[in-house]
């Protein structure tokens, strides 16, 4: 994922956004597994071989689907700051402004509310027949 820009403005610039990426990508997969979770729970979409194909597909592009687009967002906004239509800054602020939002809209205000879905989680998988 290499594309010589820099993620700051102290960088030389020659350097990868690896370090970045995995942030945003760990921050979807955090809102992945809030959003599937609870479109499981709330279908009550059955765990295992008892799920058809398309609640398996759902499922995964649920889980997949925000990292991907945390990533293309920041893609987008880091060729803006390498061009110099905005500070490092400002992308910095922005890209945290969208994962705040994005969690706060899946209720994940704090540790605590992910602790409690993946409590959830462990509930619904244990009240399912197998």
């Amino acid at each position: 994922m290499s594309r010589g820009y820099a993620v700051t403005e102290q960088s030389d610039g020659g350097g990868d956004n690896f370090v970045a990426t995995l942030l945003w990508l760990l921050l979807g997969f955090v809102a992945g597994f809030a959003l599937s979770t609870k479109v499981v729970i709330a279908l009550e979409i059955p765990l295992g071989e008892q799920s058809t194909l398309n609640e398996r597909l759902l499922i995964v592009a649920l889980f997949v689907g925000p990292a991907f687009l945390l990533v293309s967002i920041s893609n987008h906004l880091e060729r803006w700051a390498a061009r110099g239509n905005f500070s490092w800054a400002r992308y910095w602020t922005a890209m945290f402004s969208v994962a705040v939002t994005v969690l706060t809209l899946l209720g994940m205000n704090s540790v605590d509310d992910l602790i409690a879905l993946a409590d959830a989680w462990k509930a619904y998988n244990e009240q399912r027949p197998r």
